[in-house]
């Protein structure tokens, strides 16, 4: 292979007012270049003074449909001259360039829909056999018309240039449009025929032509273009629009040549490795010089002869140009083979996903066999079933080394195996390439720090969810590329200040016996979802450091957050915080994206009217000092559960409630004075818990079949049957007040199978309560449907003022409750 450029003649591109080099020229033989031989040598200040100066101007703009010049510009070094021009495009739709040797020409923007970038190389040429190249940028902006007219380009010899009018949908009713000729640098009477008219839509068309005649008259000049004007005659949708159409008048015959590169791609090498891939000289017709360029010479470089070099992990695409045509290929650069020691014992399944740009990569086992990994994207890993999955025998044991050739991007690995697998992440010290690394299983352990990840500059993604291990560490250990670190409970503690984590970090979940401090401040602006379950946790902080971003936020621990509820970042859907925290301000001023939740303990003092709480917050509970007002049957609708501590003051009738919703569990603190009758409430309602001066009536076989909790204090004023409940989803019965529940119909119907607290006290409404023998078969009846108690001295209380005592004759009844472990209670026994 001869070199066609002497040493100057290697090749800068400009882009975008940066020069980046793009290595030509060949070596000092026909060997081919590799990563120990470079493509060229490198270039001086002298043989760059020496190339023409190319510009193909500033990024422009426009709508589509219309006239744009393309603005290049060539200086030549001294003594020289430019001898050829070349424009190419690059990317894009097509569209037809009238003069590409011209530094300045005409095109007419495509139709486009959709806001789309094109570009176009010029290459020039000089005397001295000297290339340079630039890249022009054309950003398209669509415009959002009722119509629309499309133009083009027409030469001059053809009879007519047609136009086509569109309307962007289909319409209901008859449309007409106007349309005109109008001037431009082609004149009416010699290039074209003017004309106007009306076109008429029928209810349903969308498309019609129109057609110009063309004047075949000065051969000599240039390319010309006129447009064609519209308007829409409709008083619903008035709109106007216009079209250009270029006319290249009598243009020369140039060339199509088919140009083709002996492999037409994709292309994968190595970082360092050189590629030759020439253009076949069987697809060259036309003269001229073919000009070599690389999308993206920081990943591959490309000299004058067509040898690329890669140079970093990534993708490019290599074209050549000239005047008669153009070709590309796609390449793709990725690491070289990289490896994985592992500890294997016998039948131990490992099951690794490796993402490839292109082709296929290998993964050797180490054990004597190997899996080819066909080209899918990282992120389709998981959902695809796109992973090697290899066996290793019952005969195998000790370290094996997993190799994986060209092609590594990412590594997922998932260890499970009977016996467990016991591993340290010092495995992973040497990956440095390693980007995402998921270690599951539920018979697993992972051992190690942390830090063994902190030189990393690729790793971004970590999930630890294993049963035992000891994984710790400190949040600065974390690499700075990290953007999602999940870690299950069981593990070590992960410890250290908030202003340690990586500063590009998206999510982190961690759960276990953590202990990180810090200010809510501190927490990087990129965090989305922010989960710190349980632990000792120190953190402190105002509700407006919060990062915007924020969507998810979650705090175990000693925290003592402060500020105003309404402060939280309109993102927000989730927010729990454990601790002792002093939050205040107002519910009704907050402005959360719909579904958001609160769970925060402390002392807080957060106000409020239940009628003004945003329709956006479907849960809360809220530990503290709060006090709410309103009426209960204001809370809305989507609300799924409501537990506010405080000295509210909430009132209402729970019969007003709206029946329609997701099932709700209502605990309200305080001085409450609400209302309603038993029969009444909503089956919506499935936990009704209220302190206060409340004052429910009714017969309570009213109680409807979901009500899981009913536990109401104040004046309540309930009555009836209590064997007449057909409700078995029970687990907390407790009502005080002045009630009369004074009868047990004998068998009863109830089934209280999942009770485990029922409290019938301080009545004294009706003049007759519960007979001895009634209280005795009450306490017989529970003892025969009851299981062991959910919770240490579970209470059974039934002790209401004119309830006879209880006789010896549930003395068995009682003592079985209680070796269940219920604390019984009732009336005074009667002594046999």
């Amino acid at each position: 292979m001869s070199c066609r450029r002497t040493a100057a003649a290697r090749v800068y591109v400009a882009l975008t007012g940066l020069v980046l080099l793009a290595l030509a020229g060949c070596g000092s033989d026909n060997s081919p270049s590799s990563a120990d031989r470079p493509a060229v040598d490198p270039i001086t200040g002298e043989e760059l003074e020496l190339l023409p100066q190319v510009s193909a101007g500033v990024r422009q703009f426009a709508d589509p449909n219309v006239l744009v010049v393309l603005r290049g510009s060539a200086t030549p070094a001294a003594g020289a001259t430019i001898t050829e021009v070349m424009w190419t495009q690059l990317s894009g739709p097509e569209v037809t360039i009238p003069d590409p040797q011209q530094l300045q020409p005409a095109v007419v923007v495509p139709d486009l829909l959709e806001e789309t970038e094109l570009t176009f190389l010029l290459g020039v040429e000089d005397s001295e056999g000297r290339t340079n190249s630039a890249v022009a940028f054309l950003y398209v902006r669509p415009l959002d018309v009722f119509a629309r007219a499309i133009g083009g380009t027409v030469g001059e010899q053809e009879e007519t240039a047609v136009f086509s009018v569109k309307l962007n949908a289909p319409q209901t009713a008859d449309t007409v449009v106007n349309y005109v000729t109008r001037a431009g640098t082609a004149e009416e009477g010699s290039d074209y025929v003017a004309t106007q008219g009306s076109l008429l839509f029928a209810a349903g068309e969308t498309e019609k032509m129109v057609s110009v005649r063309l004047i075949d008259s000065d051969p000599e000049e240039g390319s010309e273009y006129f447009s064609l004007d519209i308007t829409v005659v409709s008083e619903a949708n008035p709109a106007s629009n216009s079209a250009v159409m270029l006319i290249i008048n009598n243009p020369d015959v140039i060339v199509d040549d088919e140009i083709a590169f002996i492999n037409p791609g994709p292309l994968t090498v190595a970082v360092g490795e050189g590629i030759d891939n020439p253009i076949d000289p069987d697809s060259i017709d036309s003269p001229g010089t073919l000009v070599y360029t690389s999308s993206n010479p920081t990943v591959a470089t490309v000299d004058q002869q067509g040898q690329a070099t890669a140079v970093a992990l990534g993708s490019a695409t290599i074209t050549a140009a000239k005047a008669g045509g153009m070709a590309s290929y796609d390449l793709t650069v990725v690491p070289e083979a990289e490896s994985l020691t592992l500890s294997v014992s016998e039948s131990v399944d490992v099951e690794i996903g490796l993402a490839v740009f292109s082709g296929t990569a290998t993964i050797d086992w180490g054990d004597g066999t190997t899996a080819v990994v066909n080209n899918r994207m990282l992120e389709d890993i998981a959902n695809t079933g796109g992973l090697s999955i290899h066996r290793y025998g019952q005969a195998f044991t000790g370290e094996v080394r997993v190799v994986f050739s060209h092609g590594l991007n990412a590594l997922k690995g998932w260890y499970n195996a009977g016996a467990g697998w016991q591993y340290d992440v010092d495995v992973f010290i040497d990956s440095e390439r390693l980007e995402v690394l998921n270690l599951l299983g539920t018979n697993s352990a992972v051992n190690g720090d942390l830090a063994t990840f902190s030189d990393s500059r690729a790793l971004r993604e970590l999930r630890v969810n294993v049963a035992d291990g000891n994984l710790s560490g400190e949040l600065s250990g974390l690499p700075g590329s990290m953007t999602l670190f999940e870690i299950s409970a069981g593990q070590g503690a992960i410890t250290g200040p908030l202003a340690g984590l990586p500063s590009g970090i998206v999510r982190l979940i961690v759960d276990g016996s953590n202990t990180i401090s810090g200010d809510v401040g501190d927490i990087p602006a990129s965090m989305e979802d922010f989960r710190v379950e349980n632990g000792a946790n120190t953190i402190s902080g105002a509700v407006a450091q919060i990062p915007p971003s924020m969507s998810s936020f979650t705090l175990g621990g000693e925290n003592t957050l402060a500020g105003n509820i309404q402060d939280l970042p309109v993102g927000v859907v989730s927010f729990r915080v454990a601790g002792e925290n002093a939050i205040g301000g107002d519910l009704g001023l907050l402005q959360n994206e719909p579904g958001i939740t609160f769970n925060i303990d402390g002392q807080n003092v957060i106000t409020g009217d239940v009628a003004n709480i945003p329709i956006s917050v479907i849960g809360m509970f809220l530990g503290g000092n709060n006090t709410l007002f309103g009426d209960i049957q204001n809370l809305r609708a989507a609300f799924n559960g409501f537990a506010v501590n405080g000295q509210n003051t909430i009132s209402g009738d729970l019969g007003l409630f709206d029946a329609e919703g997701p099932d709700l569990s209502i605990a309200v603190r305080g001085i409450n004075t609400i209302e309603g009758i038993v029969a009444r409430i909503p089956p919506r309602i499935i936990g009704l818990t209220l302190d206060g001066n409340n004052t429910v009536s009714g017969g309570i076989e009213g109680l409807h079949a979901d009500m899981v909790i009913f536990d109401i204090d104040g004046n309540n004023r309930i009555t009836g049957d209590l064997g007449l409940l057909q409700n078995s989803a029970l687990t907390n019965l407790s009502i005080r007040g002045d009630n009369g529940i004074n009868q047990l119909t004998d068998p009863p119907l109830w089934d209280p199978v999942n009770l485990n607290r029922l409290i019938l006290d301080e009545g004294d409404f009706d003049a007759f309560g519960f007979s001895s023998t009634q209280v005795d078969d009450l306490l017989i009846f529970l003892n025969d449907r009851l299981g062991p108690a959910p919770f240490s001295n579970s209470p059974i209380i039934v002790r209401r003022f004119n309830d006879s005592p209880r006789t010896f004759a549930s003395d068995d009844a009682v003592a079985g409750l209680e070796a269940k472990g219920y604390f019984v209670e009732t009336n005074f026994e009667i002594e046999p």
